[in-house]
This record gives C-alpha cells, sequence and structure tokens, in this order.
C-alpha cells in the first residue's frame, strides 16, 4: 500500500476525531457517517488514489431498466451526485456510488469537506434506493421529458 494514501487518512482521521483511522492489512477501510452511512475507501496503489464508495443495494434480478435509467439520469453533469458516480458491480451486483480522491493533491481538510459531502449524497441515494424509487417501473405517460430550461442550449440539426 502506498503512503501517501496511508498518510492523507491518517490526516483525515485526526481532523475527524479518529486518531488511529487507517487502512488495515487489506488497504481498506470503512467510515460511518450519522450511524447508518458506510463509506468504504480503498488504496488503489496501480492508479495512485484513494477508491471511495458507498453501497446502496442489491441490483435486482430482473426488470433492470428502470434502475440503470435512474442511475444514469442521476450522473448527468454530476449534478445529483455532487461529482461522485453512481455504478454498478459487476462482480457483487450491487449499486454504488463511487468517488476517488487524489492522496497527492489532496490535503486532509480537503478530504473532510469532501467526505462530509460525499455522505451526504450516499444518504440522499440510499433514502431513494430504500424507498423504491430506483427500481419504480414509471407508468404510462410518465416518463420524464426534456426539461425546457435545456431545450434552448442545443443547436439545432
Amino acid at each position: 500500500m502506498f503512503t501517501a494514501a496511508q498518510d492523507l487518512l491518517l490526516a483525515y482521521g485526526r481532523l475527524a476525531g479518529l486518531p488511529t483511522l487507517g487502512f488495515d492489512e487489506h488497504g481498506c477501510a470503512r467510515l460511518v457517517f450519522e450511524g447508518d452511512v458506510a463509506v468504504d475507501l480503498e488504496a488503489d496503489e496501480p492508479a495512485h488514489c484513494i477508491q471511495v464508495y458507498a453501497v446502496l443495494g442489491p441490483v435486482p434480478p430482473g426488470n433492470r431498466e428502470p434502475l440503470y435509467r435512474r442511475l444514469l439520469e442521476g450522473n448527468l453533469f454530476g449534478q445529483q451526485t455532487g461529482g461522485a458516480m453512481l455504478a454498478v458491480d459487476p462482480v457483487r451486483e450491487e449499486v454504488l456510488l463511487c468517488g476517488r480522491v487524489d492522496p497527492a493533491v489532496v490535503s486532509a481538510e480537503a478530504l473532510s469537506g469532501w467526505m462530509d459531502g460525499f455522505a451526504g449524497t450516499a444518504a440522499h441515494w440510499l433514502r431513494r434506493y430504500a424507498a423504491g424509487e430506483l427500481t419504480a417501473v414509471p407508468g404510462l405517460g410518465q416518463e420524464p421529458t426534456l426539461s425546457s430550461h435545456w431545450q434552448g442550449h442545443f443547436v439545432p440539426g
């Protein structure tokens, strides 16, 4: 595991009141925000970053199209994800909110603010997942339409 990731996590832990925070022998760490938002961190040495993610829940066994559509809509310009990404882990068949941190350019203070925002975004998506909003099949005539706000930004063909 690379030193920059360890050093950043340790410095962040000191700021957060967790002076012993660090990666385990597998390069992983878990933080729990507000008692129920688990955020995992993994030191990714080949990419020289820390992968950060929150598991929203399992991918449903069938009728996945509504879920995939909502994940893609949520990713649009990062507006609903705070710049993080919604994704599907194909190995574990789980829906994730994920992001990455470059320890070479991020300070512990910046990481602290980013982690708070990430945890808040994860809490929002966890609530939506738990409420069934991500997998609900829209009824006829309820398909989202292009907002008039965006229509003026396209070049006519």
